[in-house]
C-alpha cells in the first residue's frame, strides 16, 4: 500500500497533540485514554479519582473550549446537539461557564471512545495494491476494480499523475495556467462589485489572450486525436491524468477569475469559455464519460499533486503560508483517504468472493478487515478536516470558493446548475455504500456528471453483489457477518454525523464578499433576493441529515 503524503492518522489512545492546539485538546485525550476501552463515565473499572485529578490540574480558558460553546442570553443554560453519539451518549455545547468546561470535556471524552471503540480482533490480514494485483480470483467486482486501476489509474490508486510529460502541442496550457496563476489570489477582496466585474474581466482577458498565442488548436486536437483512437505511446496515461487536472484548474479559474470569489462573478449564471478550453475538454470528458463542464475531486483535488505530494496547479499563489497550508492539506486529504483506502477495497471484494464460495468464517474475517481499515481512514479524516491542518478561518474563503462552478449550459433543458468539487465524489464514499447496500447518494444523471465511466462501474460491481441483504437471522455466521457490516454501517454514520455539524460550522465562517455557498452545492439565493447565511445553509443541513439517516 502507498504511504500517504501526511503520515501517522491519529490513535485515539496514542494521539499526540501538534503545539498548534490548546491545553483543552490535551486535556480531553487524557480524559479518553483514562477511559480506555471501558463502558463509559459509570463503569467500574473508571478511575474517577484520576478524572477529578486530570480536571484540577487543566487551567480553564474560554478561548480553549469556545467553539463548543454557544449561548443564548436569555437563559442561564443551553445545550445543543452536535452529534447523536450511540443514543447513550451524545457531544453537547453547554452553556454555563461554570459547567461548560467539564460537560463538554466529558462528553467529548465519551463520544471519541465510542466513535473509535475497538474491533473483534477476528479479521483477516490486510493487503496492499500489490498483493490485490496478484489476488487469483475472477470476479465481476474484482475485474471492475482492476480495470479501474490499470486504466484511469495509469497502474496505480490513487491515479498515477505526470504533468511534465504532457505532448509537445499541449505543453502551453500548465505554462499558461503557471504565467495566471499570480493574478488569481488577492490577500484582500474588494467589496465593490464594479471593482470585482473589472478585475474579473482582466483576468479572463489576460488568460484568453495567451490561451489565443500559445496554442495551437489544430496540433492540440490531433494530440487529443491519438489518444481518442486508443493509441496511449505518444501520451502515457499518467500525463493524461496530469493534462485532465491542467484543464480542469484552467477552467475553474477562468471560470472565477479572482479568488476568493466574489458576488459580482456568483451572479453569473452562464460564461462562455475559450474554445482553446472548451476544445480538450470535450475529449476528455469522452475519455471519462462525464458530461459536467467543470472539475471534480479527482481533478481539483487528488490529481493536483505532483510525486512529491506538492499542488502543481495553486490557487493561492502568493498568499500567507496558513492560507497555502490549509491548499495543501485539503488537496493531500483526499489522495491520502484514497491511499488508505486500498485495504477496505481489498477486503471487500475478498468478502465478497468468500460469500459466494459459501465461506462463510473468511468472509466474516474480511469484513472486519474492511471494518477496521474504514475506522483508520474515518480517524484520519475526521482529524484533518480541522484546525490546524485545515484552518477554518481561511477555508471558505481562500480554498473551497473556486472549486464549485454555479453555472448553467445554453444546451441544458430545463437548466442544470452545475457544482464542483465534493466529497460524495470519491470512490472510497460510493464504494463503501454500495459494498452495505445504502442508498445512493446521487441520482442518475449526478452520478454521470462528476465521476468517471470506470469509477461507477465499481460501484456498480459492489452494490451489484453486495450480500447484506442475503443474510439471515436463523444462522449465527450470518449474524456475525450482519453485526461486523453495522459497525461499517456505524463507522460511517458517526463520520456523517460530525461532518454534518462542522461543514456547517466551516461554511458559515465569515466571508463578506460574496453570497453563502459550497464548492459542490450551490445554496445561493434567487437573483435579488439575499438571505441571511444561517438561512442558505439549512438546504445543506437538511441534505446531510438526510445522508446521515439513509445511512443504516
Amino acid at each position: 500500500m502507498k504511504t500517504p503524503f501526511a503520515t501517522n492518522p491519529f490513535n485515539i489512545k496514542h494521539m499526540n497533540i501538534s503545539p498548534h492546539e490548546n491545553q483543552f485538546d490535551k486535556l480531553v485525550v487524557s480524559l479518553t485514554e483514562a477511559l480506555g476501552t471501558s463502558s463509559g463515565l459509570t463503569s467500574d473499572d473508571v478511575n474517577v479519582t484520576s478524572l477529578m485529578r486530570l480536571m484540577k490540574l487543566y487551567d480553564s480558558q474560554e478561548c480553549d473550549w469556545g467553539k463548543y460553546a454557544f449561548g443564548d442570553s436569555e437563559t442561564d443554560y443551553t445545550r445543543n446537539l452536535v452529534d447523536e453519539g450511540n443514543g447513550k451518549s451524545n457531544l453537547g455545547k453547554s452553556m454555563s461557564l461554570t459547567l461548560v468546561a467539564i460537560v463538554v470535556v466529558l462528553v467529548v471524552a465519551a463520544i471519541l471512545r465510542y466513535h473509535f471503540q475497538g474491533d473483534s480482533g477476528s479479521h483477516s490480514p490486510e493487503i496492499g495494491l500489490e498483493d490485490l494485483k496478484a489476488l487469483n480470483t475472477r470476479h465481476d467486482v474484482y475485474s471492475a476494480f482492476m480495470t479501474l486501476v490499470n486504466d484511469e489509474g495509469a497502474g496505480s490508486w490513487p491515479p498515477r499523475v505526470n504533468h511534465d510529460k504532457f505532448p509537445p502541442a499541449l505543453r502551453p496550457y500548465r505554462q499558461i495556467y503557471d504565467a495566471m496563476a499570480p493574478f488569481l489570489a488577492t490577500a484582500k477582496p474588494s467589496l465593490d462589485d464594479e471593482c470585482n466585474k473589472q478585475r474579473c474581466q482582466e483576468f479572463r482577458s489576460r488568460m484568453q489572450a495567451l490561451l489565443t498565442e500559445k496554442v495551437d488548436m489544430k496540433a492540440a486536437q490531433s494530440a487529443l486525436e491519438v489518444v481518442q483512437s486508443g493509441n496511449w505511446e505518444a501520451f502515457p496515461r499518467d500525463a493524461y491524468n496530469g493534462f485532465y487536472s491542467c484543464i480542469a484548474c484552467l477552467r475553474h479559474a477562468y471560470r472565477w477569475a479572482t479568488n476568493p470569489v466574489v458576488k459580482a462573478a456568483q451572479d453569473e449564471r452562464q460564461l462562455r469559455l475559450p474554445l482553446e478550453l472548451d476544445m480538450p475538454w470535450s475529449y476528455l470528458q469522452r475519455r471519462f464519460d462525464i458530461t459536467s463542464p467543470c472539475g471534480n475531486v479527482m481533478t481539483n483535488a487528488i490529481c493536483n499533486l505532483d510525486a512529491h505530494g506538492q499542488i502543481v496547479y495553486p490557487i493561492n499563489e502568493g498568499m500567507s503560508d496558513v492560507v497555502r497550508s490549509t491548499e495543501l492539506a485539503w488537496c493531500r486529504l483526499f489522495y491520502d483517504m484514497e491511499s488508505m483506502a486500498i485495504p477496505i477495497y481489498g477486503a471487500m471484494i475478498q468478502a465478497i468472493v468468500a460469500f459466494e464460495q459459501r465461506d462463510k468464517k473468511s468472509c466474516l474475517a474480511h469484513v472486519e478487515t474492511a471494518f477496521v481499515n474504514l475506522r483508520k481512514v474515518m480517524q484520519f479524516v475526521f482529524e484533518r478536516m480541522n484546525d490546524p491542518y485545515i484552518a477554518r478561518a481561511v477555508w471558505v474563503r481562500h480554498v473551497s470558493g473556486i472549486h464549485s462552478w454555479g453555472l448553467t449550459l445554453e444546451t441544458d433543458d430545463p437548466p442544470i446548475e452545475y457544482g464542483g468539487l465534493s466529497g460524495s465524489q470519491a470512490l472510497l464514499f460510493i464504494s463503501v455504500d454500495a459494498f452495505l447496500g445504502i442508498n445512493r447518494y446521487h441520482s442518475d444523471s449526478e452520478f454521470k456528471r462528476d465521476i468517471s465511466r470506470e469509477m461507477r462501474d465499481v460501484a456498480a460491481a459492489f452494490r451489484r453483489y453486495s450480500f447484506r441483504r442475503l443474510l439471515s437471522e436463523k444462522f449465527e455466521e450470518d449474524i456475525a457477518i450482519e453485526n461486523a457490516l453495522k459497525r461499517m454501517v456505524n463507522q460511517l454514520r458517526s463520520f456523517r454525523a460530525v461532518h454534518k455539524v462542522r461543514a456547517i460550522r466551516y461554511l458559515s465562517a465569515p466571508a463578506p464578499e460574496r453570497l453563502a455557498m459550497t464548492a459542490a452545492l450551490s445554496v445561493l439565493p434567487s437573483q435579488g433576493e439575499e438571505k441571511p447565511a444561517a438561512e442558505s445553509y439549512q438546504s445543506l443541513d437538511g441534505m446531510l441529515t438526510k445522508r446521515l439517516n439513509e445511512t443504516v
